[in-house]
């Protein structure tokens, strides 16, 4: 069951990640079907990051009410299904409803995917959340180039987007029913258990009816983590435009730091349960400063585009040790510690655009890129917070591991208590 379990989550976060970027390189042509202006567009696009933002604090209710198995399922499904509704024929108005509702089920199914996630990894006893993470950036590379041939071929969005949908709903269906459900919440009337099961209460109001310090550090670590991340999305091109790099070179920048970073989570798993999250993640903050620091030092294009490629590897093992990390504080409820990771990491992407434009337009694009290697330092403090090496050995772990056919043990003992909520 659990090595089931395992695969279908793996393949629901590469669904995911696919479904999502299936549509974006379409946009131009969205924008034109709908006879939209450009700042028209731009409003309609920003409705999803309020989506994220308005559902992003019940997210945590939300799995714990109706458990992440189908929560994140229903929602990858209902992504789907509001996707092939750019096909119906609408003004800017129903755009920003069909991006905000988009931006609403993102929030809800990184929660339950990650709660998910952490769940397999519990029964499991080591760690697999970067090789999920991983999964995601492939889903997410394969789709971008399905919508671009798609797109290339100019073949009809109500042909396209349909079909699509149906895909992924009908693998959605498939892996459903070998989810892991949650565990009923412990026995005892103490404050946790009350406080877990209360109804109506937001998750920001449940983290801070505790002690939160652990929890913000894993919040701070995904939030440095996204913001180096987001910069070779957001100014690589323009960078290296500046630079005098051609505009295949120049639109490389995100293709190679998202490359980079899938195989840092396909290796991420390994490295973790190795060294420890805390020594990958300050390994990466060093090596994200350092290359950084070499491509301002030597503005060539080619040492910049290898320099972003570096940065997304250095940073690809923020996001699953912030979460892990969030769901081992003791006495914390799980779904609630993850969604507040999940909204401060939001923080990394809308936080670098603001500021390394307003240092650009004062001080040139090369000076606001020095604040990459100030978050890389704040990133390697925040880190302290994370698990240290494991131990070489112990009686337990030996206890529960897997049997030499691979199998992993039932109930293996891994940090990460069960979620507390309904079944």
């Amino acid at each position: 069951m659990p090595r089931r379990a395992r695969l279908a989550v793996t393949v629901l976060f590469a669904v995911n990640g696919a479904a999502f970027a299936a549509v974006v390189p379409l946009y131009p042509q969205l924008q034109s079907a709908e006879h939209v202006s450009a700042a028209g567009w731009g409003a309609a696009l920003s409705g999803y990051p309020v989506g994220t933002l308005l559902t992003g604090p019940a997210a945590g209710w939300v799995v714990r009410r109706w458990g992440s198995a189908p929560a994140l399922c229903a929602g990858i499904a209902a992504l789907a299904v509001l996707n092939a509704a750019f096909v119906v024929a609408g003004d800017l108005a129903w755009l920003v409803a069909v991006f905000l509702l988009l931006g609403c089920l993102d929030a809800v199914i990184e929660v339950a995917a990650n709660v998910q996630a952490l769940q397999v990894q519990h029964r499991y006893g080591r760690s697999l959340l970067h090789t999920c993470h991983a999964a995601w950036s492939v889903g997410a590379i394969t789709g971008g180039v399905l919508g671009a041939g798609a797109a290339g071929a100019a073949l009809p969005l109500r042909g396209y987007l349909p079909a699509v949908a149906a895909a992924v709903v009908a693998v959605v269906v498939g892996c459903r029913r070998f989810l892991l459900p949650e565990r009923p919440p412990r026995p005892g009337p103490g404050p946790t258990a009350a406080a877990a099961t209360a109804v109506g209460r937001s998750d920001v109001e449940l983290v801070a009816s505790r002690p939160v310090g652990l929890v913000a550090a894993a919040g701070l670590v995904a939030a440095c983590g996204t913001f180096i991340e987001d910069v070779p999305a957001s100014w690589g091109a323009i960078y290296l435009t500046e630079l005098g790099a051609t505009a295949a070179v120049a639109g490389a920048a995100v293709v190679a730091a998202q490359t980079a970073m899938a195989a840092g989570r396909a290796g991420g798993d390994w490295l973790t349960g190795r060294y420890g999250p805390r020594t990958v993640v300050r390994g990466g903050a060093v090596l994200a400063a350092a290359a950084t620091g070499v491509a301002l030092a030597v503005p060539a294009p080619a040492i910049t585009l290898a320099a972003f490629a570096v940065c997304g590897l250095a940073v690809a093992g923020t996001i699953p040790a912030a979460m892990t990390r969030a769901a081992t504080v003791p006495g914390q409820p799980v779904a609630p510690a993850v969604t507040a990771v999940s909204m401060m990491q939001r923080g990394g992407p809308l936080l670098a655009p603001l500021l390394i434009g307003f240092i650009g337009e004062h001080a040139g694009l090369c000076a606001a890129l020095l604040t990459v290697p100030v978050v890389a330092v704040t990133l390697w403090a925040a880190a302290g917070s994370l698990a240290g090496r494991p131990p070489r050995s112990h009686p337990a772990a030996a206890s529960a591991a897997p049997d030499p056919a691979g199998t992993p043990p039932a109930e293996a003992q891994h940090p990460v208590p069960p979620i507390e909520g309904r079944r």
